[in-house]
């Protein structure tokens, strides 16, 4: 039994370093001078095009993954009274786009939960920082469980199966 506690226990620290290891702040891809009409499908476009490509070139060992542009998601939502502060709830998706102007800001959220604060990076020709004017969440559709939700789950799986032949065993 005292075997049993100590294997649950160093079981729970083990799932307890993977949760920590695997959540993350959001990485900064950068801002981007953009003209034209702002819409998911655009700005989907562009960080496919450009942000991703020019992101991995410069991290070759941390390679952001690509959207499909046939099978992506998308939650957009427009700013009035010039917030240059925004929180919001990042929790499942992969691609951050803020907006201001004609300026853009990325973000790679892949580890990222929960309510992050964002504020307004953006100047303009005088350096008066300025308001968002809408934010746009991305993600893919489907889903694959990332290699610490697998490494997780079989873990848990083995420590029953020991933990059970023991039991049989006595």
């Amino acid at each position: 039994m005292r075997r049993l506690i100590q294997l649950g226990f160093l079981a729970s620290l083990m799932v307890i370093g993977i949760v920590c290891s695997a959540i993350a702040d959001p990485i900064d891809l950068g801002i981007f001078s953009m003209s034209g009409s702002s819409n998911p499908d655009s700005e989907l476009t562009f960080l496919n095009g450009t942000v991703i490509p020019q992101y991995n070139s410069s991290n070759p060992n941390n390679l952001l993954p690509m959207l499909d542009p046939e099978d992506y998601i998308f939650s957009k939502k427009d700013y009035s009274g010039d917030p240059t502060t925004i929180q919001l709830d990042i929790t499942g998706w992969t691609y951050l786009v803020l907006k201001s102007s004609t300026k853009w800001q990325f973000y790679y959220l892949d580890s990222s939960i929960g309510i992050q604060t964002f504020v307004s990076e953006f100047t303009n020709k005088h350096g008066n920082i300025q308001a968002f004017s809408h934010s746009t969440l991305l993600d893919s559709r489907t889903s694959v469980p990332e290699p610490n939700s697998l490494l997780l789950l079989g873990s848990g799986i083995l420590a029953f199966g020991f933990a059970g032949r023991r039991w049989f065993k006595s």
